[in-house]
This record gives structure tokens, C-alpha cells and sequence, in this order.
């Protein structure tokens, strides 16, 4: 963690900054390990419906032409599978859970950040020590899986949340995921739809988990140090 820490502090201060920050997701899967070597961090998890985050997924493992390359294209669509997907979000959300009371943890759902962002944010930079300035807010629309780029237009855009109703998921995947993640949803206030399966998406999705959750990992074990240690992580065992 010295090791890291100095690496941090060091891309901060080339530019120009005095605070490092790091916001690689599965960080949450470390949360212990963190506090531990780095007492004066302050962690902000982001809770987010798990539709929309299933429909993010889904579309980035959808063929783009702005990905050139062949090969990455085949590993995004290796990646994504709403039973796999929805697994992961509830891993993620139970670890977050599992720490809410350290004092270092602030947790803010996604959505109350789009809908009320000035008292979200300086919420989560008291939580840090900071003193919140409105100018933060600013931020440019850049594009995602689901919006495009806005060029220049700034502010927080309330209109990324909810956007799975419109459409992008199949009703399959949409019961597969309030089925597996539908305790935890609940516990962070989002309802579920109670959508029934269209009974032949339901039966592809369920032959094909094995294959393609299969082939991703296997993509995605050569960057990985110690493979059963993460699965044991993201699994909770």
C-alpha cells in the first residue's frame, strides 16, 4: 500500500493536485484492506439500479464501431450476461452493506446524486473534509453506453437514471435480475417492476451463462494475479 499510495500522490501532484483519488469499482472488494493501510482515506460508495446498470452492460457489449479491435469487441460481449451481471451487483452492494457503519464508508445512491446533486455532493465532501463549491457541479455531458456527447453543455443531467423502462432490456433479463438482486434493491429503496419472463429469452439466457461466464473469465484470467482470491472476493466466500 506505501508503494500505492506514493504512486497516487504522485499522478496528483503532476497535476496539480493535492488529493488522489481512485475510483476502480472493485475497490469495494477491498474495502478492509484499505482502511487498514490507509486510515485517512475516506471512501464514497455509488449504489445504483441494477436494470440500468445491466443496461449499461449490455451496450457496451454490443459491437461499436469506435472499437476497432476485433478482439476487444469479442470480450466485452463475453462479459455480459444478466444473470452474471446481476450476481455481481449484488456482491458489490453486500460488501458496501457489510461496512455502512466505518466511519471512513459514505454511501449515496446514483439516482438521489442525479435528482438533488448540490446536497448530495456536499454531503460527500463534508464526508471527505472538503469545503463544497457549487463550480464542482459543472461537469461536462460526456457520452456513456446509453447517451451520447453533448458538446458543451455542463451540469449533472438527472435524465441517466431509469433509462432500462425505455427499453434495451428483455423482459428475460429484466426477471432475472429483480429475481436474484430483488432483496437487496428493496433494502436501497428501488421497486421492483414484477415483469414475468418471456419464457424462451428466460431458457436462452440460462443455456448460454455457463458458456459465455465461462469464456470471460478465462479471457480475463491472464490480468489476474490470483483468480480463485478474486472469485472468493466478488462471491463472498
Amino acid at each position: 500500500m506505501t508503494v500505492f499510495s506514493t504512486y497516487m500522490r504522485h499522478g496528483a501532484a503532476k497535476r496539480g493536485r493535492s488529493i488522489p483519488c481512485e475510483q476502480t469499482g472493485r475497490s469495494v472488494f477491498y474495502i478492509d484492506d484499505i482502511i487498514r493501510e490507509l486510515p485517512e482515506a475516506r471512501i464514497v460508495g455509488i449504489v445504483r439500479d441494477p436494470r440500468d446498470v445491466l443496461l449499461s452492460q449490455k451496450r457496451k457489449s454490443q459491437a461499436r464501431k469506435d472499437v476497432k479491435s476485433w478482439g476487444l469487441r469479442f470480450r466485452q460481449y463475453l462479459t455480459y450476461h444478466p444473470i452474471s451481471t446481476s450476481a455481481l451487483w449484488v456482491s458489490t452492494v453486500r460488501e458496501g452493506d457489510r461496512r455502512a457503519g466505518q466511519p471512513q464508508l459514505h454511501t449515496v445512491r446514483y439516482e438521489d446524486l442525479l435528482r438533488d446533486p448540490a446536497t448530495v455532493v456536499a454531503r460527500m465532501y463534508a464526508h471527505c473534509g472538503l469545503d463544497y463549491e457549487a463550480r464542482v457541479l459543472d461537469v461536462p455531458h460526456v457520452g456513456s453506453s446509453n447517451t451520447p456527447n453533448r458538446a458543451g453543455a455542463v451540469g449533472v443531467d438527472p435524465s441517466r437514471t431509469g433509462r432500462w423502462r425505455e427499453g434495451g432490456l428483455d423482459r428475460a433479463e429484466i426477471y432475472l435480475c429483480e429475481l436474484i438482486a430483488g432483496r437487496w434493491m428493496r433494502r436501497h429503496g428501488y421497486g421492483l417492476s414484477g415483469i414475468g419472463p418471456d419464457l424462451p429469452r428466460l431458457w436462452l439466457h440460462l443455456l448460454t451463462m455457463p458458456l459465455r461466464t465461462g469464456s470471460a473469465l478465462m479471457l480475463h484470467a491472464a490480468s489476474m494475479e490470483d483468480v480463485i482470491g478474486a472469485l472468493r472476493r466478488r462471491l463472498g466466500a
